[in-house]
């Protein structure tokens, strides 16, 4: 009995969640057709044990009586709240659509906070590392059996062809952050912790990541993920005591690693094609398009950005503008919803006052981490330098709730050992047991919703957007707002087209010009085109695809 009191502790449970969502949770695979956010499926399971942890982080509070801070944390908390102020700046008519991206940074922000209260001993951080590096081996195993093993029609719909292992991410350049990340904190381990030699699967562990990490990387073929590992090698190596056991053994692993896997293509007749050679130098342009159109939509607006929610629309007027108008600009681009640049995409839909809050949160890292002796320092930076390059070259936050985890846990664990703590009694204690309850409950229920408008949408999608019994049988339609609204369009559109109801085909045009309001989306155009047509409205008809063709010059003769 006491043993089981003991284990309801409330940090005992949270290292017990912790594991579940690193071992199980985060490796949930169910069919589902791509995309970020909530569309994938290992999020959504995700978000449900991390609002465990935060409960029990409330639940700790309502135990102790006291609350526990550090200076970071009230910084932290000081930059969230000036990237949420332009949710109130008058060109705030789309915010609504942003509201997820908020409750992110607050979900965040929360875990963050109940991490604080847990007050973590040095050897429990290092169990969180471990734990996370378990993670890393369960992705890295699911890799190489894409990489080498998967054949066509396979249960994850895996493309042999292309073959770049992503793991469950669905996208490489996400697996390849992931598995930097791991090797920096195998590495840091290694140099840190005094108890591996004495533990075979810690050991064992430590050593398997780095072979397994490099195999990978190489498969994944990122220019990101190549840069943030090799800065990450870069910062660490000034800290790294030589004469401690194992760590030539790491480094020749991960030589290892990469031999492999750059050699691994010819082995197995999977050869680098013209094809992927043409992407990656295409992709190089298109980024650099992209931080050009999106600097120069800030520029004017610097001060209250161009409003949250309009990026996609305001985006892709600017870019079509440069196009028609700006002699030797010829850069064709389809539909962007993200700069690449995390950095970019808050400041031009917020302006100045989200960027203060970004640097406020940069600011008040570097001088915590860089309170203590440089040299260890720069080892503390190591381990968030992958994710954190990789935030500036796409946006692994809103397609990896995990990225966002573990960052989030890494930077905890360099406040707990750089950080000043604030501790102060709590008188109304009592009431944290309410959110204790209240917010796993929630998001619980919010999220098992999501899993079922998954499930039916993505089987929508798989039979040929013909059953729509199936569409408005969404529970949650607002978590696949974008899609749920376009497929909507799409079974009013084809309803109208096919009973020819005027007033059916005016409902579609009237929400579709909703949409393209937010998401100036191609096919709508041409299916407006179509209606209206239908209708004998040829001169809106008309002015609908000039609309289009001006907008997306790549997709029509000029």
């Amino acid at each position: 009995m006491i043993q089981k009191i003991h284990f309801m502790n409330p940090k005992n449970l949270f290292k017990a969640i912790f594991a579940l969502y690193m071992l199980v949770g985060m490796h949930y695979y169910s069919s589902n057709m791509g995309g970020h956010g909530l569309y994938l499926p290992f999020n959504v399971i995700g978000w449900i044990l991390i609002s465990l942890i935060i409960g029990l982080g409330f639940w700790q509070i309502f135990s102790e009586g006291k609350i526990e801070l550090t200076y970071f944390f009230n910084y932290t908390f000081l930059g969230l709240t000036l990237l949420a102020l332009p949710l109130i700046y008058p060109n705030n008519e789309l915010a609504s659509w942003t509201y997820f991206r908020i409750f992110g940074l607050l979900g965040g922000l929360l875990f963050y906070f109940s991490l604080l209260q847990f007050k973590l001993s040095k050897h429990e951080r290092y169990i969180i590392l471990y734990i996370i590096l378990c993670g890393v081996f369960i992705e890295s195993l699911l890799g190489i059996l894409q990489y080498y093993f998967f054949q066509p029609n396979n249960w994850m719909d895996y493309n042999v062809s292309e073959n770049f292992p992503y793991g469950i991410f669905q996208q490489r350049n996400i697996m390849g952050s992931f598995m930097a990340t791991g090797s920096a904190i195998s590495l840091y381990l290694i140099q840190k912790d005094p108890d591996y030699n004495h533990n075979k699967l810690k050991l064992w562990l430590l050593l398997v990541i780095p072979l397994f990490s490099a195999i990978i990387i190489m498969g994944v073929k990122s220019k990101t993920v190549y840069l943030g590992y090799g800065l990450f090698l870069f910062m660490i190596s000034f800290s790294i005591n030589w004469k401690r056991k194992w760590i030539k053994t790491w480094i020749a692993l991960s030589i290892m690693g990469f031999m492999i896997g750059l050699w691994s293509p010819k082995l197995f007749d999977r050869e680098f094609s013209e094809k992927t050679l043409e992407y990656q130098i295409g992709t190089i342009f298109s980024r650099k398009t992209r931080y050009e159109n999106t600097f120069q939509l800030w520029m004017q607006h610097p001060f209250l950005g161009i409003g949250y929610g309009n990026f996609k629309r305001k985006y892709r007027e600017h870019h079509a503008n440069r196009f028609a108008n700006e002699p030797g600009f010829t850069v064709r681009e389809s539909f962007c919803d993200h700069p690449h640049n995390e950095i970019l995409f808050w400041a031009v839909e917020g302006g100045i006052v989200p960027l203060i809050g970004l640097l406020l949160f940069a600011g008040a890292y570097l001088i915590m981490v860089f309170s203590i002796y440089w040299r260890n320092a720069l080892a503390f930076m190591a381990l968030v330098v992958p994710i954190l390059v990789h935030t500036q070259t796409e946006f692994p936050f809103y397609i990896s709730l995990v990225h966002w985890i573990i960052f989030l846990s890494l930077v905890y664990i360099t406040d707990a050992d750089t950080g000043t703590s604030v501790q102060s009694n709590f008188r109304l204690h009592r009431l944290m047991i309410i959110p204790a309850i209240l917010i796993p409950l929630f998001v619980t229920d919010y999220m098992n919703k999501t899993l079922q408008t998954a499930k039916v949408i993505t089987q929508y999608e798989r039979t040929g957007f013909s059953d729509y019994n199936l569409l408005l049988s969404a529970k949650n339609p607002d978590a696949w707002r974008l899609k749920y609204e376009n497929y909507k369009l799409k079974m009013l559109f084809d309803i109208g087209m096919e009973t020819k109801k005027i007033e059916t085909l005016q409902l579609f045009l009237d929400q579709s010009e909703e949409l393209l309001h937010y998401a100036p989306l191609p096919h709508i155009y041409q299916y407006m085109d179509k209606a209206l047509k239908t209708m004998g409205r040829e001169d809106d008809a008309k002015n609908v695809i000039e609309r289009a063709k001006y907008l997306y010059a790549d997709l029509y003769d000029k």
